[in-house]
Formats: C-alpha cells, sequence, structure tokens
C-alpha cells in the first residue's frame, strides 16, 4: 500500500486535475483516491503529537482549491466528513455562479468555469461558503474603478446568498492585486485591500 501511494503522489499527480482522469480513478481506482485523503485521519502533528483529525487548531478542511468541475463535490463531503466530523468543511471555490441561478450569472466576470457558487455550498456537508478575487486577472486591461466596481458587486452578492440563500456563513479566503498589472501602484492595491477588510 505504501508503494501504491508513493507511486500515486510522484507520477500521477498532475493527471488528477483534469476532469476525465479525476472521474477514472474516483470510480475505478478508490485505493488512489483514499491515498490523497488518507493523512487526514493518519497525519500527526510533529510538533504536538495531535492527530490532525483532533486537532482544535485547524478550524475547516478544503475539498479542493478552485475546482473545475462539480460533480463529485456531494460524494467527497461525504466521504471526507466520514473520517472527521470534528472540523469544519467547504469546497475551496472561487464563487461562480452557473444555471442553479441563471440571473446571477451577470456577476461572473464575463466567463463561467463549471462550477455553481450556490448549488455546492447547498450541501448539507459543506459548513460554509468561499470566493475568491482577482479582479485584476478576471477583468484584464480595464482600469481600478471598473474593478472596483466589479468587486463590490461581487462581494455584496455572496454575502447575501450566502446568509439568505445558502444560510451558511462566508470566508473570502483568496483576493489580490499584481505587482505585475499596467500602471500597478501601491496606491491602487491599498485601496483595493482596504474595500475588502
Amino acid at each position: 500500500m505504501a508503494g501504491e501511494g508513493i507511486y500515486w503522489s510522484t507520477c500521477q499527480w498532475r493527471c488528477f486535475y483534469t476532469a476525465d482522469n479525476a472521474l477514472e480513478y474516483h470510480t475505478q481506482k478508490p485505493v488512489e483516491l483514499w491515498n490523497l485523503t488518507c493523512c487526514m485521519d493518519t497525519r500527526i502533528n510533529t510538533i504536538t503529537r495531535v492527530a490532525y483529525i483532533d486537532d482544535p487548531t485547524i478550524m475547516a478542511w478544503e475539498l479542493v482549491n478552485e475546482p473545475g468541475c462539480q460533480g463529485w463535490i456531494q460524494e467527497m463531503a461525504s466521504f471526507v466528513k466520514s473520517i472527521d466530523s470534528n472540523h469544519l468543511l467547504t469546497v475551496g471555490m472561487e464563487g461562480f455562479y452557473e444555471d442553479s441561478m441563471t440571473e446571477k450569472k451577470t456577476i461572473n466576470p464575463g466567463y463561467q468555469v463549471g462550477t455553481d457558487f450556490i448549488s455546492n455550498h447547498l450541501i448539507k456537508k459543506i459548513d460554509f461558503t468561499t470566493i475568491h478575487a482577482y479582479p485584476d486577472i478576471w477583468l484584464y486591461g480595464k482600469d481600478d474603478s471598473t474593478q472596483m466596481a466589479f468587486m463590490q458587486r461581487w462581494m455584496t452578492s455572496h454575502l447575501i446568498d450566502s446568509e439568505t440563500i445558502i444560510k451558511k456563513p462566508m470566508n473570502f479566503s483568496e483576493f489580490g492585486k499584481s505587482s505585475k498589472d499596467p500602471g500597478y501602484s501601491l496606491i491602487a492595491r491599498d485601496s483595493f485591500l482596504n474595500a475588502i477588510i
């Protein structure tokens, strides 16, 4: 078993992130899928000697950072909660809207990625919502005021939906403004960060 886990982590990791391969490994290779999550119930903090599943300093688990598909979220949420019901669980989404509320798609930055903020966070085993925001990347070439207006709509919409539709708290878990942007300045960056905080 250890050899299979090592083989998976060194040779096949990159392949997992395409939807076809993720589905293949999920449906045909349960040992490899188990290897991805087994560290949750076997990993011991090397300093405190507390098992991760018993560690009160861990707030939550994230299923995956920015998933590009959503079909497996419910099943994986149930699986993770069966291993560790002591910690909160979230998806790790950027927050794009899809077909559960088509009128919300207008809040997206002009494209969709195949995930649905509302339906994925309504899953019972998911404890809180997450959003990410990179308006300088998502609205590349737009001026700071356009990006800031987008940010205000993005944050407000998701906060309202988290409170009123999903009825779960929201964590604004990733955001940023790149110093590589044309016309980047510390003033614009600080204004962006202050608007979020």
